[in-house]
């Protein structure tokens, strides 16, 4: 019956929902670990040359045929998640652009129109836009690529004075934007996180200050 098939249809755009949330929460921790397996340190073993170890996991020589085929299996996991998973959620959401921002109406009639499009409710992947006003319904992509910088692109740094120096221009930048878009429609989730950012940046001057000590 068409009951039965809207019941459920909508428990399955529950479960959908759901799923898609806790992969892009958890997204930062899957690709800092995908992403630790390309850092190699190096020992120094005097007559017997050089030895490189996975920085993450000592017991893995990174000259091993192991590592390598591991080199392999990490790249595909990179096109998959900190490439890939940012890229889907930014097509999928740009094919509703029309639906979630149509510019030629004032907002709060936008915000008002984009509860009741069905074709909206349909898609559980435009509940992320929701949170936002019309303009920025691109902001969870943002998001996503604002944490990655902070946990994927920080293995890139060669050492600590590189790290404090992106970790402090990433917050900084993103206290800038926070400050400057208030995306979310939300006024108290506008300022929890503002509130965030600043403690991003606190918390990384306090460390420059220990390091100074």
């Amino acid at each position: 019956s068409m009951h039965w098939l809207h019941s459920h249809g909508g428990k399955h755009h529950q479960v959908l929902s759901a799923w898609l949330t806790l992969l892009f929460l958890g997204l930062p921790v899957i690709s800092r670990t995908v992403c630790s397996s390309f850092r190699c340190d190096v020992f120094d073993g005097g007559d017997l040359g050089d030895f490189r170890y996975l920085a993450s996991d000592t017991a893995l020589d990174c000259d091993t045929i192991r590592y390598k085929g591991m080199v392999v299996f990490a790249l595909a996991n990179v096109i998959i998640y900190p490439i890939g998973c940012p890229l889907l959620l930014f097509v999928i959401l740009f094919k509703f652009k029309d639906r979630l921002n149509p510019g030629d109406k004032p907002e709060d009639e936008v915000i008002a129109q984009r509860k009741e499009d069905p074709v909206l409710a349909a898609d559980p992947v435009t509940n992320f836009s929701m949170l936002y006003r019309p303009a920025y319904w691109w902001y969870e992509v943002y998001n996503m690529l604002r944490r990655l910088m902070l946990t994927c692109a920080v293995l890139l740094c060669n050492d600590l004075a590189e790290t404090t120096v992106l970790v402090i221009s990433v917050a900084v930048v993103t206290l800038v934007i926070e400050e400057e878009a208030k995306a979310y429609l939300n006024p108290y989730l506008t300022a929890f996180t503002h509130t965030c950012c600043w403690q991003i940046v606190l918390f990384a001057l306090y460390l420059l200050l220990l390091d100074a000590q």
